[in-house]
């Protein structure tokens, strides 16, 4: 009797290991073809949250994930190969109360409208965010910003701002025709053609320099008016000593930036330095022959 259940258990086993090695792989299979079917099927659609726009050359970085990583690497959702930004500069998140951008411990900061924030800022549409020497503006139609979230802006802005950059008004004429005169006289026409200047990188416009010290801002009282948001409205100050050209910051909130990198105190200009104002570009020229 024993041995007749040993043969009836050990029967039972092999018929199911024998239903087992062709069952299970063909069981597997099923299950693995049906979440692949399931997979491309419900792909969710790639969806644009919202655009970051360079400033700078207009270059445009579609938000297509909740967070977005910005920096020097790489491996950053969007690379910035610019030596004023850090590896990891910052992240830009999609929160269900709207955007937030968090400054990932980056050497130069990150700036919100101006304004240097403090590990983490509200960002709406319209909204300049400064990483270096760069200037991104945010396009989200859809997270527009509350009353009175720019009010220093709105404030500081000329009740007719100019449409474009223009060079400032001369009182004095840097250059008049010449007049039938010796050859001497001639010759000094010629140098007088000549003249120190900063010129926009982005429109080519020219800005003369026409006093030992010269006001750069967003004011239209300045002797360089650049009319632009996050300018501030007394950004910097150009002048003149014996030894050559000067420029010094005035607290502006974007800060000056020379060949690169971000100055504290009066900086000396050589001929050729680049010279950047909240994502303006600007080259000094000692001797600018137009």
């Amino acid at each position: 009797m024993e041995e007749m259940l040993q043969n009836l258990l050990q029967s039972g086993m092999d018929l199911f290991v024998d239903i087992g090695r062709y069952a299970l792989p063909v069981l597997a299979f099923l299950i693995v073809f049906r979440c692949l079917f399931s997979l491309l099927r419900n792909r969710p659609r790639v969806v644009t949250l919202g655009i970051l726009v360079n400033g700078a050359n207009g270059d445009e970085f579609p938000l297509d994930h909740w967070e977005t990583s910005i920096g020097r690497n790489k491996t950053c959702d969007i690379f910035l190969a610019y030596n004023t930004i850090s590896r990891f500069h910052a992240v830009l998140s999609r929160r269900r109360q709207g955007w937030v951008v968090f400054d990932t411990y980056s050497k130069t900061g990150v700036y919100v409208n101006g304004n240097k924030i403090d590990h983490k800022s509200p960002v709406y549409d319209g909204d300049s965010i400064m990483m270096g020497n760069v200037v991104l503006f945010l396009r989200a139609p859809d997270s527009p910003p509350p009353a009175g979230w720019r009010p220093s802006l709105e404030e500081e802005t000329p009740p007719e701002p100019s449409t474009g950059f223009a060079p400032p008004a001369i009182k004095e004429p840097l250059y008049e025709p010449p007049t039938p005169a010796p050859a001497p006289q001639v010759f000094e026409d010629i140098r007088s053609q000549r003249a120190p200047a900063l010129v926009n990188e982005l429109t080519g416009d020219v800005f003369y320099l026409p006093k030992k010290s010269n006001l750069i801002g967003r004011s239209s009282e300045a002797d360089i008016t650049l009319p632009v948001p996050v300018v501030s409205a007394r950004h910097a100050r150009l002048s003149q000593y014996e030894d050559g050209w000067v420029i010094e910051d005035l607290s502006s909130r974007a800060g000056t930036i020379v060949n690169g990198r971000q100055i504290s105190g009066p900086q000396t200009l050589f001929d050729g330095d680049r010279i950047v104002l909240a994502g303006v570009p600007l080259q000094f020229f000692e001797d600018y022959a137009g």
